[in-house]
């Protein structure tokens, strides 16, 4: 398992208690090993094209878990094609990570493609590296 895929993990289960006391494993088999691989990835992808600096594991950690709950909050105002509320399980969290960079312009409105989102989590910081 990669990094990005046990960081992912660990946002998901803080994100959602239900899964809190679940191994990796365990989550790995419930969402598939390949369906897992590639949201993680684009989870990791999508961070690493919106920050200007390098990400410490926290930091990749604590940005993932925010934006989980960006694509969260998202998704509870969501309609599927015919107007009904989408279901927030899993995995309707894992085959909707392509709507990420729409829950996250939706949160934080030009965050993303400015790649500002490291002031989500370290407004000092990433201060303070804009200006160096």
């Amino acid at each position: 398992m990669t990094r990005d895929s046990e960081l992912f993990l660990e946002a998901l289960r803080s994100n959602l208690p239900m899964y809190r006391g679940q191994s990796d494993a365990a989550l790995e088999r419930k969402i598939g090993a390949k369906r897992l691989e590639d949201a993680s990835t684009d989870f990791a992808c999508f961070i690493r094209a919106s920050v200007k600096t390098e990400l410490s594991k926290n930091e990749q950690l604590a940005l993932t878990t925010q934006l989980l709950r960006c694509l969260q909050d998202f998704l509870k105002s969501h309609r599927d094609e015919e107007g009904k509320i989408v279901p927030l399980t899993l995995l309707t969290l894992i085959s909707r990570v392509s709507l990420l960079p729409a829950a996250t312009d939706k949160a934080f409105p030009g965050y993303a493609d400015a790649q500002m989102l490291m002031f989500l989590i370290q407004p000092q910081r990433a201060f303070l590296t804009e200006h160096q």
